[in-house]
């Protein structure tokens, strides 16, 4: 069985054009994985195995700092998640595999973003190239 651990390394693989940070810290929780787009836009990717329900509420708390949020499962399981319901919450949804990252589903920019936030956020990416 795959870890989640070792997702990241696929994932980081995908969006390395990007700059990115691993395990990024918000109050008590830590986000999976970050990355600054080239037009300054923050995108935030809660990684699951398998169990992609425990990530929705992870993901609620992402909106107030990301621009845009998603999901991102073990191809295998990926068939399993509702997308209807991450359509409606503007989750973007990530199927994710050794050797590739399929983009299942684009998000909507986030409704409850608070600029604060972002700031910290993406000073704390910027730090990692400086």
């Amino acid at each position: 069985m795959i870890k989640e651990k070792t997702m990241h390394k696929y994932i980081e693989n995908y969006f390395k054009e990007y700059k990115f940070k691993h395990e990024v810290k918000f109050f008590k929780k830590k986000i999976d994985f970050v990355f600054l787009d080239n037009n300054e836009r923050l995108h935030a990717i809660e990684l699951k195995v398998r169990d992609w329900k425990n990530a929705l509420s992870q993901i609620d708390t992402n909106q107030l700092f990301a621009n845009y949020c998603y999901l991102g499962i073990w191809h295998s399981y990926s068939g399993q998640v509702k997308e209807k319901l991450l359509k409606k919450y503007g989750i973007g949804f990530l199927s994710i595999s050794k050797n590739n990252v399929e983009i299942l589903l684009k998000p909507k920019k986030s409704p409850i973003l608070n600029e604060n936030y972002l700031k910290l956020i993406k000073k704390e990416i910027k730090e990692c190239y400086e």
